[in-house]
């Protein structure tokens, strides 16, 4: 089991008002924070890599800036 998940699903579990001992709830209701947990990771890797892609993009453009082929971003390449 990923730990990463198993912590996240804990933590979520936790933030109820009504929580009790994780370990003595039933494996159903476990594995629906893990889902939540899963989907909450997924999201923040999805939002990470969507940073990661603005920055290359903003990096290019202003590479292509300070070059002088500023505005050629997604235009075709002469030969």
């Amino acid at each position: 089991m990923d730990t990463a998940i198993e912590h996240v699903a804990r933590a979520f579990y936790d933030a109820q008002d009504d929580a009790h001992s994780w370990d003595r709830e039933p494996e159903i209701l476990k594995e629906e924070f893990r889902r939540y947990a899963r989907e909450a990771i997924a999201l923040l890797r999805g939002k990470h890599a969507d940073a990661q892609q603005d920055d290359l993009v903003e990096g290019s453009e202003a590479l292509l800036y300070a070059v002088g082929l500023e505005g050629s971003v997604g235009a075709p390449v002469a030969a």
